[in-house]
């Protein structure tokens, strides 16, 4: 009885694994995520915010705290764009930075298909900013990549 509850065990821990293969390997190959019943586009290269639910969390965050719209921000790791056009369409001013071109071409994708307008930048970190910018709110997802 012990060894088929065991064999038992580790299929369902295999079909498990599987099941979880199979969902990362869904969302990493979609071209379009819908964040907030919004949908966004997501090109090849471009980290896709379905993989953790973190961009969720954050336009849910952004939308809380009541941003005012004479306000300056940083999208800093813009990726997709979904957090900058998020505040823009609050009426936020954003600039969005990422050191992917693919990226940038992707947030300034769904920045058109939005109607929003974003300065979307191909930079690294902080080197295209003068040094005294100063912004009212950087928002700054960091993707969880190896």
């Amino acid at each position: 009885m012990l060894g088929k509850d065991l064999t038992n065990s580790l299929r369902l821990k295999t079909l498990r694994s599987i099941i979880r293969s199979l969902q990362f390997m869904y969302f990493k190959m979609r071209k379009e995520v819908f964040i907030d019943g919004e949908r966004y586009n997501v090109l090849e290269n471009v980290f896709n915010p379905k993989l953790f639910c973190s961009s969720e969390l954050m336009v849910e965050a952004i939308k809380r705290i009541g941003i005012s719209s004479n306000e300056m921000v940083l999208d800093m790791g813009t990726g997709s764009g979904i957090l900058a056009i998020t505040l823009a369409k609050q009426g936020v001013r954003v600039i969005a930075i990422d050191i992917n071109r693919d990226a940038v071409r992707c947030a300034r994708i769904n920045a058109r298909n939005h109607r929003v307008d974003i300065d979307i930048i191909c930079s690294d970190l902080f080197s295209c900013l003068r040094k005294k910018k100063l912004f009212d709110l950087i928002v700054f997802n960091i993707p969880y990549l190896n």
